[in-house]
């Protein structure tokens, strides 16, 4: 190759090199890709606050009878750590010790005094390794330390589980709540006390509780239903028996059936009056009071303030609210004044091709389930009605709430 030849060669690789202005880019010196590499080989590195990280090795044996960790020589505990570290990846590394474990049924439950107030285990795993060709048994602290992994994820698991958690009463889709007291800062605080030796942070706590758990964090209750608070409280008591309390279980089962039950029927038929046009369906409920003015006054507190009600009809078809306020001066909250804004709501909106309409709302017999609503619906003769009622005890506030997702006035 003449002369002429490498200096070409030379000036082209000069020019692939001095394609950014502030110098070559080497992701692999990086800061984070360092650690971050670092961290799957197990090697020691400098972590962002500039401390030094020991390299993982292998961790202590386990104390089982079976005595798995003392079995394997020391030649084959190193082998099966560095073919770990051997992998390229976080993921690929979760993905190897995946295939090492295998889902087995209980064989065995414990007797425990009240079993439905338990969090019972579903499941059990039984962890393996892969030893001269064949996959060897072991327990689960001689799998930890064979892998050099720590038991932190699996603590901050354990202890996000150890929290009971309720159900939704009456939505169609289940959904499981925390207590309202809580929120992460204060189960963080918990774990700390509950295993102080381990190092977490909070950010890397809230992190693994967002991707590993579908979990929400209950409200406080207002308006709660007065049938499910007796039954829970009788459940709870002391002094009752437990045939008592199964009794009280049973009827507080059926009470939610029948609530569920409800909003089903209300799902239905929202879904039938969309597609045909002489069903109309509609749910009207009396929202929170307000009262005016709302100040911080020390005199006011000593005055009588001026009440303010709020009928809301929500329409299932069109998926909007119509509301009427008044001012307790003007009517109060009867049965009278409900059946004159629905025979309001009725001529004015809904449409004349209607023949058949449906009404949900609570059970209130002051307003809604008395002999007036059944005149006001006899003298729609035209129509064909069919009237819902929540069942006894169940808070009207989840129609308001109904009413208060709607799409306009």
């Amino acid at each position: 190759m003449s002369d002429t030849d490498n200096s070409q060669s030379e000036s082209s690789v000069e020019e692939a090199t001095k394609k950014r202005k502030r110098g070559v880019r080497n992701d692999e010196n990086y800061q984070r890709n360092v650690i971050k590499k670092s961290r799957v080989q197990g090697k020691a590195y400098v972590n962002y606050k500039g401390n030094a990280v020991a390299a993982r090795q292998l961790g202590d044996g386990c104390r089982c009878p079976m005595k798995y960790f003392e079995k394997l020589n020391d030649d084959k505990k190193i082998e099966l750590l560095n073919r770990f570290h051997s992998l390229n990846s976080k993921d690929d590394q979760d993905i190897y010790l995946q295939g090492l474990l295998e889902v087995v049924d209980v064989k065995r439950r414990s007797k425990l005094q009240n079993p439905e107030n338990a969090n019972e285990k579903t499941c059990s795993f039984h962890h393996y390794v892969p030893i001269d060709g064949k996959r060897r048994k072991v327990c689960q602290k001689a799998f930890l330390s064979l892998f050099s992994v720590e038991e932190n994820n699996m603590l901050i698991r354990q202890h996000i589980e150890s929290f009971p958690v309720k159900e939704t009463h009456y939505s169609n889709k289940t959904y499981l709540y925390l207590d309202a007291k809580l929120n992460m800062k204060i189960m963080f605080d918990m774990f700390k006390v509950k295993y102080p030796t381990t190092k977490i942070r909070y950010s890397y706590f809230v992190k693994y509780f967002h991707e590993h758990f579908d979990l929400h964090f209950g409200r406080p209750q207002v308006d709660t239903c007065c049938k499910c608070e007796e039954l829970d409280l009788k459940i709870k008591s002391p002094s009752l028996g437990d045939a008592s309390k199964r009794a009280a279980a049973a009827e507080l089962a059926v009470h939610k059936r029948r609530a569920k039950k409800f909003y089903w029927s209300l799902k239905q038929s929202t879904d039938e009056c969309k597609i045909r046009d002489d069903l109309a369906v509609i749910t009207f409920d009396y929202m929170q009071n307000l009262h005016l003015p709302e100040v911080p006054v020390q005199d006011l507190f000593y005055l009588t303030q001026l009440t303010v009600n709020i009928f809301g009809i929500h329409n299932c078809k069109t998926d909007k609210a119509f509301f009427y306020v008044y001012h307790e001066g003007i009517t109060s909250k009867g049965p009278n004044d409900v059946c004159s804004f629905l025979w309001d709501y009725i001529q004015r909106e809904i449409p004349e091709n209607v023949q058949e309409l449906r009404l949900y709302s609570d059970n209130c017999p002051g307003q809604n389930k008395n002999h007036t609503m059944v005149r006001m619906c006899a003298a729609l003769d035209s129509k064909k009605l069919n009237n819902f009622f929540l069942s006894e005890g169940i808070p009207s506030c989840l129609m308001t709430e109904i009413l208060v997702s709607s799409n306009g006035v």
